[in-house]
């Protein structure tokens, strides 16, 4: 699902589909899918397989939904705005490139006879759980570092730089590319309903004060009020 919907944005011409930082994110989120699938006991094994496929087929879904009818990828912002764009919905779903279902039915297809096949244990396997979640813990914390430095200085070319992209999450098209669809969307939801709010420093707070309450220092010249009560054309 997650490669489709990278493909799917094909025109955001950024980071390629092959680089290896979002499909590593990608494979990372699977283990832990697994392993938390693989750990439980009975028809636990089963129920969390079929939650963990009905998110990620309607994060897929909503996202190649959302991109083929406005260039742009799914962000749970987008929620806010749900009144309004509701009566739009239906249209959306009619008017999107087909070639988007043929995908999802053969998704569909594919998780039915995982699910049929997909064993079931006799017992919990917490220890099981715990090393695949160690292991997701330290490569997860380890991915972003591929993406290379972050300018910690504003520049011009900030914009372009995959590791403050990743960091600040400033543009929904470029960090799908680099993330993966389980690593953009994690953190779309962290960064739209659990970030905190950053508090400004007091010594910002001083800084812009000075400024805002600063006495007008301007002073008259030769210029003052020439053109007053005249009106003027500008051509260029």
């Amino acid at each position: 699902m997650d490669l489709i919907t990278r493909l799917w944005a094909y025109k955001v011409d950024y980071y390629p589909a092959y680089y290896p930082v979002p499909n590593l994110f990608t494979i990372l989120w699977i283990v832990l899918f697994m392993g938390i699938i693989t750990s439980l006991k009975g028809k636990g094994s089963k129920i969390a397989y079929w939650i963990f496929f009905i998110i990620s087929f309607a994060l897929f879904l909503t996202n190649c939904i959302y991109y083929s009818m406005t260039s742009l990828v799914f962000g749970f912002n987008l929620l806010e705005l749900r009144d309004e764009g509701s009566s739009y919905i239906l249209d959306t779903i009619l008017n999107t490139n087909p070639l988007i279902y043929v995908f999802a039915i053969a998704l569909i297809v594919i998780g039915i006879i995982t699910g049929k096949k997909l064993p079931v244990n006799d017992k919990c396997k917490p220890k099981r759980f715990l090393k695949v979640f160690v292991f997701f813990l330290v490569l997860h914390t380890l991915t972003p570092f591929l993406l290379g430095h972050a300018n910690n200085n504003l520049k011009w070319n900030n914009f372009k730089n995959a590791r403050n992209i990743y960091n600040n999450f400033s543009d929904c098209n470029k960090s799908l590319k680099i993330s993966g669809l389980y690593e953009y969307s994690v953190r779309n939801f962290y960064f739209t309903f659990l970030k905190p709010e950053e508090e400004i420093s007091n010594e910002d707070q001083k800084f812009l004060d000075s400024i805002y309450k600063a006495e007008d220092t301007k002073e008259e010249n030769a210029y003052t009020g020439k053109f007053k009560g005249k009106i003027l054309f500008s051509f260029n």
